[in-house]
């Protein structure tokens, strides 16, 4: 058997039984010193399309809170939908897409544009939680805050995508969801979750499965 081939069903098996999950992923990258954008090229042609972001993802002591308030959340509203997986609970910063690239392009321009993001650690807060009217069978019910140093970040990253040559979006409404509902729900005030923002990484999301992949992260400071 050719070595290629052979490395390429040695990951697939590994991929579909251990890489689950961000951790997973940068377990394998470490033991088998092999380079993230490797395996997303493997991964995504085995999976289908993908959707590549920068985040900021909780620490696990606030994810935990997170995931429990939606718990209770889903509860007192009587909500039904497809929830968010406490290990994918997470703060969007900018979607890394570019239709005039592969996506292993946009990823090689989108790590140039990280690795030279240069900007203090910083307080994010959420203070309600409401729905997102963007669908009409199903509402994103999300968590909000005045999150103004997320979007000054956001600046400071778009500025560096922008000098990588990638598309930058316009609109920024941050926040983390917590499900997609099959109802609205008004703003709804909960007990303020907040934690220090000192990393943000590049997530790369497979449509339909509930995994996200690390393909790299950054410390502030």
């Amino acid at each position: 058997m050719l070595p290629g081939m052979f490395f390429f069903l040695a990951a697939n098996y590994w991929l579909q039984n251990f890489a689950r999950s961000a951790a997973g992923l940068e377990r394998f990258c470490a033991q088998s010193q092999f380079d993230s954008l490797i395996l997303f090229s493997l991964c995504s042609s085995m999976s289908g399309p993908v959707h590549l972001f920068f985040a900021l993802r909780p620490p696990d002591a606030e994810g935990a809170i997170i995931d429990n308030l939606r718990t209770k959340l889903q509860r007192v509203h009587r909500l039904r939908g497809a929830t968010i997986a406490r290990e994918c609970l997470h703060a969007t910063v900018a979607a890394a897409q570019d239709q005039r690239r592969t996506p292993q392009e946009i990823i090689a321009r989108a790590r140039s544009a990280g690795q030279r993001v240069r900007y203090q650690p910083f307080n994010v807060r959420f203070e309600w939680a409401q729905s997102f009217d963007v669908h009409r069978d199903r509402y994103p019910f999300v968590l909000r805050g005045d999150l103004k140093v997320l979007t000054d970040f956001r600046r400071r990253l778009c500025a560096e995508m922008a000098q990588s040559g990638l598309a930058v979006p316009s609109s920024y409404t941050p926040h983390v969801t917590l499900l997609w509902a099959d109802r609205r729900v008004e703003a709804y005030p909960i007990a303020p979750i907040d934690w220090l923002v000192t990393n943000f990484v590049l997530v790369s999301s497979v449509f339909g499965q509930s995994r996200h992949d690390i393909l790299d992260h950054w410390q502030l400071g």
